[in-house]
Formats: C-alpha cells, sequence, structure tokens
C-alpha cells in the first residue's frame, strides 16, 4: 500500500511539475511578444519625434541674462517665487516711471 501512496505523489509530482513549467512557457512567450511589440514602438516613436520647439523667452531689451536666470524663465510662470495678484497696479507704476524718464515734449503724446 505504500508503495501505490508512494507512486501517486510521484506521478503527482510530476504532473503538477509539467503543468507549472509548461503555464511559465506560455507565459515567458506572451511576455516577450509584448515585450517586443512594445520595444518596436518605442524605437519608432524616436525615430520620429523632432524637437522644433521654440524658446519659450525671446530677449528684446538690452539687458542681459545670466544662462541660469535664463533656464529659469525658460521653465515658465509656474516656477514663480510668488504670485504677483496687483500685476496691473505694477505695470502702471513701471509705465509711469518710463515716461517720467522721457523728455518733456515726449511725456505728453496722445495718439
Amino acid at each position: 500500500m505504500n508503495v501505490k501512496i508512494f507512486k501517486f505523489f510521484e506521478m503527482n509530482y510530476l504532473y503538477t511539475t509539467y503543468i507549472l513549467e509548461t503555464v511559465q512557457k506560455s507565459i515567458n512567450s506572451i511576455m516577450d511578444k509584448k515585450y517586443k511589440n512594445l520595444h518596436q514602438k518605442l524605437n519608432k516613436l524616436e525615430r520620429e519625434q523632432t524637437n522644433n520647439f521654440q524658446p519659450q523667452v525671446v530677449n528684446h531689451t538690452n539687458i542681459c541674462f545670466s544662462p541660469e536666470e535664463l533656464i529659469l524663465l525658460n521653465k515658465g510662470l509656474k516656477y514663480l517665487s510668488h504670485k504677483r495678484v496687483n500685476w496691473i497696479k505694477d505695470l502702471e507704476m513701471e509705465a509711469e516711471t518710463a515716461v517720467t524718464k522721457l523728455q518733456t515734449g515726449d511725456q505728453d503724446y496722445t495718439m
């Protein structure tokens, strides 16, 4: 009787091992196909990608910015250290300051 039980467990072990190996091979095969497909898509995207981005900051003034300042400016508005709530008033003050620096005859110019 013990021999029959031993044979049963031995056969059960062999079948279980065979089933597990078969399932593992099937999973590996499916995953290889998926990864190959993803790799091909990635290669295609890398080949097609062109960087036609324009710089975000174009300096039309006579002010020279350091490379660190340009890097910060190119990051955009979300990297401002604080938000200016009263930007209209700031603009008004800056415009008034600029006008006062003009010659007296040019200060009253209207369109």
